[in-house]
């Protein structure tokens, strides 16, 4: 089965409805066709046109007569460029790529697109997106937790108003799932996280952190690794075993084929947070009040990387417990219940 990549579809207004039509020979191949079509309501257009560009694993210009001098086009190509998307030209009825994109990888086909169901039968978009080396991604880097918490709640809740529910995949401590899910900030499982969540203001962006990604979460399905050796300092150490029992009540509400936890046992510090291919949240080691210098992804090619890579992870932790996938939710909750009690051994 393919992958869903997402191709960003460049064209000119003349050829929309051989855009249609393009969209719909990517759909018979099972990817995820992506326009300006696609722009909710009232957003800024050329906003939304660069956050299309930027969360697509490829971006597809559709070379015409009519589409090579097209400003906004040459825009668009620029665009993609900056951000390093693999680019993979679809030249129709002779229009040979130029500019900016005379030298990018390119399908030839007839206005009867056989020439693209053969390039893509044959593998073409995979290949334009693998071979990349890692260039410089997209990113943004925050410093302080309330920053973090806040574009991850931000990020996750644009997806879902774009009807993208995602797959999480998330490594840390206790992981976001460990938040209370408390409308009141003085709420005992907020006062018993003590001064790690010190302030109302940051238990709320907390909160938002917590339910943007729980929605998604819930249709969609979680990886979670617990990395039980953590260094802590004292103010961790206090907070844990609360934090671990809010983390355990989650577990309880989820149905087992939605949800797959391992644990590892690593002085490795930070967390890994991985939202569907479309964003990854990469921070250091906690510090009182939540993580610091946290760098967010949404290049999306170096983002699906970073998601393979935890599945490699998460398969490796499952099968190192003797546990299979959709059947892993009741032991974490047991082994929670011996790190709540300190009675875990070491894994």
């Amino acid at each position: 089965m393919k992958y869903p990549y997402r191709v960003f579809l460049c064209y000119a207004r003349d050829d929309n409805g051989l855009r249609h039509r393009v969209s719909d020979v990517l759909n018979e191949f099972g990817f995820a066709s992506v326009s300006d079509d696609g722009i909710l309501p009232g957003r800024p257009f050329p906003d939304e046109i660069r956050t299309l560009i930027s969360q697509a694993h490829v971006f597809v210009p559709i070379v015409t007569s009519d589409s090579k001098d097209r400003a906004w086009v040459n825009q668009e190509i620029g665009y993609a460029l900056a951000l390093a998307i693999p680019i993979l030209a679809l030249s129709v009825d002779g229009a040979l790529p130029g500019g900016l994109i005379e030298n990018v990888q390119s399908i030839t086909t007839g206005s009867d697109l056989e020439g693209l169901r053969n390039a893509l039968g044959q593998g073409a978009l995979e290949l334009a997106i693998k071979p990349q080396a890692l260039p410089q991604r997209p990113i943004e880097v925050v410093e302080w937790a309330e920053q973090r918490s806040q574009r991850i709640a931000e990020y996750a809740d644009e997806l879902w108003e774009r009807g993208n529910c995602c797959h999480v995949c998330h490594r840390a401590l206790v992981t976001t799932f460990s938040i209370p899910d408390q409308d009141d900030f003085y709420h005992p499982d907020w006062e018993a996280c003590g001064p790690v969540f010190g302030t109302p203001y940051l238990r709320e962006i907390l909160l938002k952190e917590r339910r943007a990604l729980e929605r998604h979460v819930r249709k969609a399905g979680c990886w979670l690794i617990v990395n039980t050796a953590m260094p802590l300092d004292e103010t961790f150490v206090g907070s844990r075993p609360r934090r671990l029992k809010i983390l355990q009540e989650f577990l309880e509400s989820m149905p087992d084929e939605l949800i797959d936890v391992t644990f590892m046992h690593s002085p490795a510090t930070g967390s890994v947070l991985v939202v569907g291919d479309s964003f990854l949240a990469s921070s250091h080691a906690p510090r009182t009040g939540g993580y610091r210098q946290s760098v967010i992804v949404w290049h999306a090619p170096a983002v699906l990387r970073e998601r393979e890579d935890f599945e490699r992870q998460m398969i490796t932790g499952l099968r190192s417990s003797g546990l299979e996938r959709g059947k892993s939710r009741k032991a974490a909750i047991d082994r929670l219940h011996l790190e709540i009690a300190g009675k875990a051994a070491s894994a």
